[in-house]
């Protein structure tokens, strides 16, 4: 938040050795509005996770 950057977001990828190494998966964009404070953009985050995560178990289970 500190460098300005206007979207963040969460990916799901599939775990390898290497640290978030993995292909991804999905991924959820969020947007960083001026007035966020750390808080709220956790709070949106932690959202878009809850969004993200049964969306790619629901697919891959399909799969």
């Amino acid at each position: 938040m500190a460098s300005g950057v206007k979207l963040s977001g969460c990916t799901v990828h599939y775990v390898t050795a290497e640290v978030d190494g993995g292909p991804i998966i999905d991924q959820e964009v969020v947007r960083i509005e001026p007035d966020d404070t750390l808080q709220t953009f956790e709070a949106k985050i932690h959202a878009a996770e809850h969004q993200l995560l049964p969306r790619v178990i629901a697919r891959l289970s399909e799969e």
